[in-house]
């Protein structure tokens, strides 16, 4: 049984202070039974288990964080405006499996879940405020992204399905399929995307179906009172000659 209190970290990028750790070791398992510590203000708690039973000993862990001034953060100098706002809480959440630390690496599964997120950057509100988001991200497997906000004013829901890791880190593409639900409007993005050095490499169609023109008015200025419908697809590749339409 090992526990650690420590009432500030120094040298740290953002304030650590009244730090808990209560770890033990049992029958081959180290548990993190308890860590927490205020975090720039924000207090934040965790969990973690190293499990050594098996031929493949897993770890997993388990990171929450409540109310979190965004202002904090101008203390990284991240950008240069300052930055502002707020976020509900966070969690982050990690499990791996192996006997190597390439192993762990290779089986990596990730969550991360936020609500309540609005920001402002040099005094100017973000376009884009989060209620809810969660996303899942695994070395080898596809991932997953869902988020419900607001953006220019107007209500949004969006999902997305997109590469592992791996293959985002490599040269070779990777699967692609977004959708956007914006005030009853709807836009879609299917195909194929990859990053080769400083190029990418986007093969996808475009599907978009708008209830009202004027629904658009936050977006493009159209007029409020339009109430033409559009829907329509196209086919768009993106490389280092550019973008461009195709049949």
């Amino acid at each position: 049984l090992a526990n650690v209190r420590v009432g500030r970290l120094l040298n740290s990028p953002l304030a650590v202070e009244t730090l808990t750790l209560e770890a033990k070791l049992d029958d081959s398992v180290l548990n993190l039974d308890r860590a927490e510590w205020m975090l720039g203000g924000a207090p934040v708690t965790a969990t973690a288990q190293l499990d050594m039973h098996g031929d493949c000993p897993r770890l997993t862990s388990a990171m929450k964080l409540t109310d979190l001034d965004i202002s904090q953060l101008n203390q990284l100098s991240v950008v240069e405006d300052e930055l502002d706002g707020k976020v509900g809480a966070a969690e982050l959440g990690s499990s791996s499996c192996g006997s190597t630390l390439l192993q762990h690496v290779e089986s990596l599964k990730l969550t991360f879940n936020a609500t309540d997120v609005d920001a402002s950057r040099g005094g100017e509100a973000l376009p884009l405020s989060v209620d809810s988001m969660e996303f899942n991200a695994n070395w080898r497997e596809p991932g997953q992204l869902s988020l419900e906000g607001i953006l220019l004013g107007e209500p949004l829901s969006s999902s997305a399905l997109f590469g592992s890791i791996e293959s985002i880190l490599s040269d070779e593409a990777w699967p692609l399929d977004l959708n956007l639900d914006i005030n009853g409007n709807n836009l879609g993005l299917a195909g194929q995307v990859g990053f080769a050095g400083d190029v990418v490499d986007l093969d996808v169609y475009l599907q978009f179906a708008v209830s009202r023109f004027g629904s658009l008015h936050n977006w493009i200025g159209a007029d409020p009172g339009n109430d033409l419908a559009l829907k329509g697809q196209t086919h768009l590749k993106l490389d280092d000659n550019g973008l461009s339409p195709t049949k």
